[in-house]
């Protein structure tokens, strides 16, 4: 999982491409202390963006969500909320198509490297490509 100083670095990194304003130092903390944090949410006419102490996602409108950091974990909580929902409601609740072949190529990305996360837009966080 990326620290704090990384999550904004990222997440302040695809704000300013689809010039948004930050995300706040107070609103960071937040993701990391409270017990059940929602995500930061930051939109416009033509994009919304996701920002979580375990994923960066965004979708322009009409678009498909796309991930700029994803965690293991994420995906897992996302699977199963899904499935949960599913059984419920008893009917044919999905992962959309384009969430799913997000979480099918961020897990490929993880068994190559070996991890638990993947940061598809490493230079934003780390100055370079890892």
């Amino acid at each position: 999982m990326l620290n704090r100083r990384e999550l904004k670095r990222a997440a302040d990194a695809l704000t300013r491409r689809f010039g948004l304003r930050e995300v706040t130092w107070e609103e960071i903390d937040g993701l990391y202390t409270e017990r059940v944090p929602l995500p930061v949410v930051r939109e416009s006419d033509i994009v919304r963006v996701w920002i979580d102490r375990l994923y960066i996602s965004y979708a322009e409108r009409g678009g498909p969500v796309r991930y700029v950091y994803i965690t293991r974990a994420h995906i897992c909580e996302e699977s199963r909320s899904y499935a949960l929902a599913r059984r419920l409601r008893k009917s044919g609740v999905a992962l959309p198509e384009d969430v799913k072949n997000e979480f099918r190529r961020a897990l490929r990305y993880m068994r190559a490297a070996q991890s638990d996360m993947h940061l598809y837009a490493a230079e934003y966080v780390y100055g370079r490509s890892v």
